[in-house]
């Protein structure tokens, strides 16, 4: 029995109980959305695929165009991707946000649009951890399962968006 399971059985003053999981919200998508959703990258497959995007329009990088050369960038630049599309920011608020930057700072936000861009356009091939997000938004509210259950949400800092909506 993990921490989490133990918590939710003393908060219910439970002993047991065999009709209680303790799920990620990424492992609820999957149990909720199989045979509905296709292929889906893990986070080690999404950075690979992300790094064939870096790749494909290296030449056109302005501010990170030397950083994009190291090891860790296509890490670092996925987790940047996917925390702003986790906050629910498209491509296009994304690119209408960049009115109101400049210098550095604009230049930063320019590559990371043309990155998040080719990336959404590459996407359709698969789905990434954040697709399931989306998915589990739109089956969440036709669910007889969910409506027929509970929720509660333990040992999370802090929610993102999408998180949020579900």
């Amino acid at each position: 029995i993990t921490n989490a399971d133990q918590v939710v059985l003393e908060k219910l003053k439970l002993r047991g109980s065999m009709n209680i999981e303790v799920v990620s919200f990424m492992r609820f998508a999957k149990k909720l959305l199989a045979g509905k959703i296709g292929y889906t990258l893990s986070k080690q497959g999404a950075v690979l695929f992300f790094k064939k995007v870096i790749n494909k329009v290296q030449n056109e990088l302005v501010h990170y165009a030397k950083a994009s050369l190291s090891d860790g960038f296509a890490g670092e630049m996925y987790a940047v991707i996917a925390s702003i599309r986790n906050n629910g920011i498209s491509v296009a608020e994304f690119e209408e946000s960049l009115l109101k930057l400049s210098g550095t700072t604009l230049q930063k936000a320019k590559d990371i649009l043309l990155l998040y861009r080719e990336y959404m356009e590459v996407l359709t091939e698969f789905s990434d951890s954040t697709t399931r997000l989306e998915m589990l938004q739109k089956e969440i509210s036709t669910s007889k399962k969910v409506e027929e259950s509970y929720f509660y949400l333990y040992g999370f800092d802090s929610l993102s968006e999408k998180q949020i909506d579900i």
